[in-house]
């Protein structure tokens, strides 16, 4: 359970994964090649009690190949392959020298892996004519087509951004190959079914574009305000209708204040009436 935890809470704390590249649009491989490989004629003696087998106008390949892919959309790449290859197998006892091999075809690419289709013209080059077992003169001969197909696929590991090692293998089926010898038994008429393979390298001449980022969402539009409610228009009924009010009397003016009466001034000592004096009249 504590081991349980601990991998969460490292998951979480976790930097968020980069996003791989995008897909190169040109591409260059190469590498050495191995195949194809056509068995030959084989035949076996006894002779004083020992018995002594031969096996010759064999092909076994080994050379070298160069490609060229180009994408067209998304995954999908075209390649061309280019490759010579030699017989390993010396003369006069095996046949052809070599083979010039040119390939086109079409596949799906990541950045792990691969699998493709091919067409291929395979010319031979040397004599077609091979010694056949206990044989002195080169009576075998063995006549191959010009024209083959591979499905293929492999797995690709990238070193720096641009560089990746390359390993893959394929079917071949064809060229078809007529052989002719001394023993009537031994000719045959037939559609090769071989193989090649490749360990190799590949760098991205054109690296990929990348996306555009993406553009900011729109502002949303702002709300309309809310429907006022239209009210329905009033209709007036003599029930409804509002009792007019008396129209107002104007003010009544208040009756003026009566002014203060004016002080009386005070008579002179001198003048004052005593009791000795009468009365005036």
């Amino acid at each position: 359970m504590l081991c349980w935890i601990f991998a969460l809470a490292a998951a979480a704390g976790a930097p968020a994964p980069e996003a791989p590249p995008p897909p190169p649009r040109l591409v260059i491989a190469g590498g050495p090649l191995f195949g194809p490989h056509a068995p030959g004629e084989a035949a076996c003696q006894t002779r004083d009690g020992v018995q002594r087998c031969e096996h010759t106008g064999n092909f076994f390949g080994v050379g070298a190949n160069l490609e060229l892919r180009a994408r067209a959309v998304g995954p999908l790449f075209f390649h061309a392959r280019g490759a010579v290859i030699g017989n390993v197998r010396p003369r006069p006892y095996g046949v052809h020298k070599g083979i010039v091999d040119v390939g086109l075809g079409v596949g799906v690419y990541s950045r792990l892996a691969f699998i493709r289709v091919e067409y291929m013209f395979v010319p031979t080059f040397g004599p077609n004519t091979y010694l056949p077992p206990f044989y002195d003169k080169q009576s075998g001969r063995d006549v191959w087509g010009k024209s083959a197909g591979m499905i293929s696929g492999g797995v690709r590991k990238y070193f720096t951004p641009r560089l990746a090692g390359e390993l893959w293998g394929g079917l071949v089926i064809g060229p078809h190959s007529k052989r002719t010898t001394l023993q009537e038994d031994a000719g045959i008429d037939r559609i090769l079914v071989t193989f090649l393979a490749s360990v190799g390298i590949s760098f991205d001449l054109i690296p990929g574009r990348a996306p555009p980022p993406p553009k900011p969402a729109p502002a949303p539009a702002p709300a309309p305000a809310p429907a006022q409610p239209t009210l329905p228009t009033p209709v007036l009924t003599p029930q409804s209708a509002p009792v007019a009010a008396p129209p107002e009397s104007p003010p009544i003016a208040a009756p003026p204040a009566p002014e203060p009466a004016a002080p009386q001034p005070t008579p002179p000592a001198d003048s004052a009436i005593g009791p000795w004096q009468p009365a005036p009249r």
